[in-house]
């Protein structure tokens, strides 16, 4: 013979107790459930982002995929410039410390000046910071061409606030998550 088992949990009210509930500062339970179900109701999601969003992750793309090829080819350059490896760190870290410190900069100035004149800006500064790696002949020149190519690295963040502006508030999440995944896929690639 089976028995049931006992409910683990039992309901804090009785069933005949639940309609003499108090009232929360007013107001039924019934009325602030549905309150909350009116205001948590989402639009329905499309996976289908405006075309002018294509233009920026194409940007981001675009300059992470500098970023992946400088990154991974940065300790052979610097070797044979004739760098320690102390100096190698020094200039994969310098476009990091760099990026923390000018990011909040750039975007705020963004805001200001334009997400595209700021992307175009960023796109610049990092083609000029890659051409001065290039060019140095010395580590030194290395280490100060990867700070001004981390400066301009904030057009990661400054696509992310472009393409919010320009999608409706429901698409938000799908059109950061883009872009996100686009920045990611450049350095893979």
């Amino acid at each position: 013979v089976i028995r049931s088992a006992p409910p683990l949990l039992k309901p804090l009210t009785s069933p005949s107790t639940r309609q003499q509930q108090v009232p929360f500062h007013g107001h039924s339970p019934t009325a602030l459930s549905t309150a909350v179900a009116s205001t948590t109701t989402a639009p329905p999601l499309d996976d289908k982002l405006p075309p002018s969003v294509l233009p920026i992750t194409l940007t981001v793309f675009a300059q992470m995929i500098g970023e992946g090829i400088a990154l991974t080819s940065l300790p052979l350059h610097m070797s044979r410039l004739g760098a320690s490896t102390v100096s190698t760190g020094l200039a994969v870290s310098a476009f990091s410390a760099a990026s923390v410190v000018f990011t909040p900069i750039v975007v705020k100035i963004s805001g200001k000046a334009g997400r595209q004149k700021t992307l175009r800006a960023c796109l610049l500064g990092c083609v000029f910071a890659q051409l001065l790696i290039a060019r140095s002949p010395t580590p030194g020149g290395v280490v100060l061409a990867r700070a001004i190519a981390g400066i301009f690295a904030a057009s990661v963040p400054v696509a992310q606030a472009a393409v919010t502006d320009l999608v409706p508030s429901h698409q938000s999440a799908l059109a950061l998550s883009r872009v996100s995944a686009v920045s990611q896929l450049a350095v893979v690639v």
